[in-house]
């Protein structure tokens, strides 16, 4: 349950900004309980990618190839695995997102985050619906 934190982090971060899951395709997500500057250098240099903008001496959650984990096993570095396919898994919770996403109204219209196009309809569905509720503008930013 506390690896739960960085991975809905990391999955709404991915939904967010990119749909894109190549990127992720042969890695895995795993979870160090220790690290030591030699160990979080050789992983640097194999592609890895730390979740935490920490420090990383303890408690790391790192994205990894195939490489990576060879490496690990070969130099016996204790490590849990959290997610095995990382792309399938980003896949699998995109499609979720896209179904729910689907769904226009009810209350699950409200279980995930939605851009701000979808936002500002769903506000204009409810002014235009409601004999109390109205739009304004605030104005609108420099830049």
């Amino acid at each position: 349950m506390k690896h739960l934190s960085p991975l809905v982090f990391l999955f709404l971060s991915f939904n967010l900004f990119s749909q894109n899951s190549v990127p992720y395709e042969s890695t895995s997500l795993i979870h160090l309980k220790s690290i030591s500057p030699d160990v979080e250098s050789a992983l640097l240099n194999l592609d890895a990618t730390f979740l935490s903008c920490r420090e990383h001496h303890s408690n790391s959650d790192v994205i990894v190839n195939q490489t990576a984990l060879n490496w690990l096993s070969t130099n016996a570095i204790v490590f849990e695995t959290v997610v095995d396919d990382l792309k399938q898994k980003i896949d699998q919770d995109n499609a979720a997102m896209e179904t729910l996403r689907a769904q226009r109204d009810g209350e699950d219209w409200y279980t995930i985050y939605r851009t701000y196009d979808e936002v500002q309809s769903k506000l204009i569905d409810i002014a235009n619906s409601s004999p109390i509720a109205s739009l304004i503008d605030l104005g609108e930013l420099d830049g």
